[in-house]
């Protein structure tokens, strides 16, 4: 295990070293998300025209592309090459129980499947999602079981984190995944103190004082502390382990963490080329169009109240009596200019830019434009609904890869909280021990359904099953989108409207109900008494021998088998005058 100096020496390389470039870029992305970057090369800061683009277009992308609450579909574990129904049912628990989870987190006053996409497209590049048990469960004391008394509560947090204050190395990433993190930043000292009520420091700082917080985990353990002072203590005020660390419990890191899939991996693993955002890539645009529009502004405030010098060219002085009745800025006055006799005066007053500059303070609005095309924003571009069409799908598609990662994420961060339930016992109502072990893949589907895409993906699937190349199953899952116990009840719904409207028996009783509520009954009897030589009122349709028509080619004689080709003969007139 590593010890508390190897820790403090680690998060020491990790935040000066490691990850300082990578620190520094995405605090240059969240001056541009505030709208806080520096103007450079404008005339008049007091002009200075700011539009909030990146707030704007990371927003109106999420709610675009995210869904508030995602759907999550669960594959069984195969035995030997088969599905069992063990595992079926298993995997269809876990399904329903996630489905219910994402239900949950989606309802809070932040939805944290919007906000890890907005840390991963815009703002950072990468997004964590730390999974805690809740200690409450862990230490429930009730006179019934947790499960009882909530049967609906999640058994561990989903905290998303700043990836500013998160440190790991990636080249000791395994399969993807970091094998130790560590948390540094500057803590609210109430904040640390609400957590971990053992810290003696409090008492010397103010509640509202921010003070250095580190938090380590890996594997094997966990340590914190705050103020080089360790926070882990027992109540008799001893510290664990005899330092302050912590056996982990969990077993497992209980944090997971994706990239963008903007930025490159090199040779060394940058982290800054690892974390790439969309912000970074259009800072210049941004930083071009705000000063144009700066500019701009103060042009046209200095040509609406113009700027008007006199040059005299006559060599004869103009005294300064000759201004008093001159008054440009009160148009509500009457002006009166005295100039001297044989005076030779030329007026100049401020101007609008020329033409060329105001063409290309609308192609610079116009490459930044391509970042965040006019479709998206509910506005006509000019063109045909097609081609309209074909540019907002490219500028949505070009986040298919962060929408992708954003459903891993959280595929990932639901296997690692079932597995910390796992470990300390608290697994959530309705579910087996032996459930975490009945599936092979989790899917997380945070992308909102696209109307016209939906639309065409039902069509798709309608005209497969109605040609018999895919199930209902197959056809409600995959195609129109539902999970997999809507498409069960759907089905079962299905076979009983198909029962109820079909099946004789049943029309028989829906008729009498009917009958019974508009008060006819004896009509209604009377009217079956009298068809039943039809089989009644709504007849199975009978053939042949039972009563009904005769069937066509119906043969039941040995003589009939044998002569089968003269069946559908007429029959042979006699010869005339025999």
């Amino acid at each position: 295990m590593v010890d508390i100096e190897e820790i403090q020496d680690f998060k020491t390389y990790l935040v000066d070293t490691r990850h300082s470039e990578r620190v520094n870029q995405q605090t240059i992305d969240q001056k541009f998300f505030e709208d806080k970057f520096d103007i450079p090369h404008i005339k008049k800061k007091e002009y200075e025209i700011r539009s909030g683009f990146v707030a704007e277009m990371s927003n109106a992308f999420t709610q675009q592309l995210i869904s508030s609450i995602p759907k999550v579909y669960v594959d069984p574990k195969m035995v030997k090459g088969a599905i069992t129904k063990e595992k079926q049912e298993g995997s269809d628990r876990l399904a329903k129980l996630w489905n219910q989870w994402c239900y949950q987190l989606g309802k809070q006053s932040h939805n944290p499947f919007k906000q890890t996409f907005k840390y991963l497209a815009f703002n950072r590049g990468e997004s964590w999602i730390y999974i805690p048990h809740k200690p409450e469960l862990a230490q429930w004391k009730g006179e019934t079981d947790w499960q009882d008394e909530y049967p609906d509560m999640i058994p561990t947090h989903f905290l998303i984190y700043d990836p500013l204050v998160m440190f790991s190395d990636p080249s000791e990433d395994i399969k993807g995944k970091p094998s130790r993190v560590v948390v540094s930043y500057k803590r609210l000292a109430a904040d640390i103190y609400a957590n971990y009520p053992m810290w003696s420091k409090y008492k010397d700082v103010k509640p509202d004082q921010s003070v250095d917080f580190l938090l380590y985990v890996d594997k094997d353990q966990i340590y914190a502390e705050a103020e080089k002072e360790s926070l882990f203590r027992e109540k008799n005020g001893n510290y664990s382990n005899g330092d302050g660390r912590r056996n982990n419990l969990y077993k497992c890191l209980p944090f997971v963490h994706t990239y963008s899939g903007f930025g490159v991996d090199t040779e060394n693993h940058a982290p800054e080329l690892l974390a790439y955002s969309r912000t970074r890539m259009i800072r210049g645009k941004i930083e071009e169009d705000a000063a144009m529009a700066s500019d701009f502004s103060y042009n046209m405030h200095a040509f609406a109240f113009r700027h008007r010098t006199f040059v005299n060219k006559s060599g004869v002085e103009v005294g300064a009596d000759a201004f008093k009745e001159y008054h440009p800025d009160d148009p509500a006055k009457l002006s009166i200019l005295n100039i001297p006799a044989g005076s030779d005066i030329e007026v100049e007053e401020t101007q609008l830019f020329d033409a060329p500059v105001f063409a290309y303070r609308q192609q610079v609005k116009s490459d930044l434009m391509q970042s965040y095309p006019s479709p998206l924003k509910g506005q006509a571009s000019g063109s045909s609904g097609r081609q309209e069409d074909i540019l907002s799908g490219a500028a949505l598609s070009f986040y298919d890869c962060v929408v992708e990662n954003n459903s891993t994420l959280w595929a990932q961060a639901f296997e690692i909280a079932l597995k910390v339930s796992s470990e300390l016992d608290i697994l959530p109502a309705g579910l087996k021990v032996d459930d975490i072990k009945s599936y092979s893949k989790i899917t997380v589907n945070t992308k909102r359904d696209d109307p016209l895409e939906s639309l065409r993906a039902a069509a798709d699937g309608d005209r497969k099953y109605q040609l018999g190349i895919i199930d209902l199953e197959t056809n409600l899952i995959e195609y129109q989108h539902k999970t997999k116990e809507e498409a069960k009840q759907i089905m079962a719904r299905l076979l009983v409207d198909d029962v109820t409207r079909n099946h004789p028996v049943f029309r028989e009783l829906m008729g009498m109900t009917l009958a019974q509520e508009m008060g006819v009954v004896d009509q209604y009897m009377s009217l079956s008494q009298g068809a039943q030589g039809q089989g009644g009122i709504n007849p199975t349709p009978q053939f042949g021998s039972q009563g009904g028509q005769p069937r066509e080619g119906n043969i039941k004689t040995q003589a009939g088998r044998e002569q089968i080709d003269m069946s559908g003969r007429e029959p042979r007139r006699a010869p005339v005058g025999v």
